[in-house]
């Protein structure tokens, strides 16, 4: 039997003993211990979410107009683009705040260069025709040897 508590509006004179498994207390106290863990791995990844989101208008907005508004005049492209970028910022500025909390700010500049390359081969790919070639993909293996280098390094300044 896992617990007895009394029954609502019971007319016991209130000194019931509750019984509760020793065994599931302790269930429940494993478990207990292992939510925050998993929230806290996820809260981990909104940031990286959020920078890929991020990445996706920034791309756009860089680059964007080459492909579609080549016979607009550049004060178009730049209009165009300021307003593709307010949409980047509006996930950029909460991903770096939530970053903050898990990562150094080398670890997430460092991580944001990475999601650009990434962003960036599909983008170039799949939207402007361009294909990636062998110089990039060295150029990104520096980069996640760079990335490798940030994320080994232990001295995060305790705030």
């Amino acid at each position: 039997m896992l617990a007895q508590f009394p029954r609502m509006g019971s007319q016991g004179d209130g000194a019931q003993i509750h019984k509760i498994d020793r065994q599931a207390l302790q269930s429940l106290n494993s478990l207990w211990h292992t939510v925050p863990h998993c929230f806290y791995r996820a809260a981990m990844l909104r940031p990286i979410v959020f920078l890929f989101i991020s990445n996706l208008f920034m791309t756009f907005a860089w680059y964007g107009h080459l492909k579609n508004l080549k016979g607009a005049s550049v004060w178009i492209a730049i209009l165009v683009s300021w307003s593709i970028a307010f949409f980047e910022y509006c996930f950029q500025v909460p991903a770096n705040r939530w970053g903050e909390q898990y990562f150094s700010l080398p670890q997430l500049k460092v991580m944001q260069e990475v999601i650009t390359m990434i962003v960036f081969a599909g983008f170039s790919v799949w939207y402007m025709k361009v294909p990636v070639t062998r110089n990039y993909f060295f150029a990104a293996m520096l980069l996640a040897g760079a990335a490798y280098l940030i994320f080994h390094d232990n001295s995060r300044p305790q705030a």
